[in-house]
C-alpha cells in the first residue's frame, strides 16, 4: 500500500477554505427556505423562530456569498485538481489489479 502524499491534507484544507463562501451562501438559502424567512442582504426583516430572531444570521451568511466571486477561479481549479487526482488514483488502482491478473 502506498503512503498518502504529505501535501494531501494541506490541499484538502485549501479546498475547504476556497469553498467556505459558497457553503455559507448555501446554508443561508437553505435556512431561509426551511424557515420561510426572507434572505435579504439589503436589510433584515424580523423572523422569529422559537423565540429567536434568525434574520441577522441568515443575512450575514448570505452576504458571505459575495466573497465567492473572487474565489470562482480557485473553486474551478480545486474541482479540476480533485477530479484529476481521483482519476489518477482510480487509474493506478485499476492498472495494478489488471497486472495481478
Amino acid at each position: 500500500m502506498r503512503a498518502r502524499p504529505a501535501w494531501l491534507p494541506m490541499t484538502a484544507l485549501a479546498t475547504l477554505a476556497v469553498w467556505v463562501p459558497a457553503l455559507c451562501l448555501a446554508v443561508s438559502l437553505l435556512l431561509a427556505s426551511v424557515t420561510g424567512c426572507a434572505a435579504n442582504e439589503a436589510g433584515t426583516v424580523v423572523c422569529m423562530r422559537a423565540g429567536i430572531d434568525i434574520a441577522v444570521p441568515i443575512s450575514m451568511l448570505g452576504i458571505m456569498g459575495w466573497a465567492m466571486l473572487p474565489m470562482i477561479p480557485f473553486m474551478a481549479g480545486s474541482v479540476l485538481f480533485w477530479v484529476g487526482y481521483v482519476l489518477i488514483v482510480v487509474g493506478r488502482w485499476g492498472f495494478s489489479r489488471l497486472r495481478r491478473g
